[in-house]
């Protein structure tokens, strides 16, 4: 979808320098380091749940970072700086969030 905003926007002859791609989930376990911490609580409920939480969070960065790359490495996108920004924990509304956000930029 990216690529092809970008492509329009060239067409149209539209200057476009950057492109924030946001929510980006960051700092997932890795499947060998969820396991060891599994391991330590086998068999709890929570773990459980824990395990499924952190596979799903894995599998999204993974999708995630294969958009990105592909963003960055792409002929339509050759020159536009592309901005990462991470998942927050709350929607960014009200000024102090507005502000800690831009300041990510």
């Amino acid at each position: 979808e990216t690529k092809r905003l970008v492509k329009d926007l060239q067409i149209h002859q539209i200057a476009n320098s950057h492109i924030v791609v946001n929510q980006l989930v960051k700092g997932s376990m890795s499947n060998e380091e969820a396991e060891s911490l599994v391991s330590l609580l086998d068999g709890n409920e929570l773990v459980n749940k824990f395990k499924k939480c952190n596979r799903l969070m894995a599998a999204r960065q993974s999708i995630q970072q294969s958009y990105l790359e592909n963003l960055t490495t792409a002929e339509e996108t050759e020159g536009i700086t592309v901005v990462p920004l991470p998942l927050m924990p709350a929607e960014v509304t009200g000024a102090q969030r507005l502000e800690k956000f831009s300041g990510m930029l």
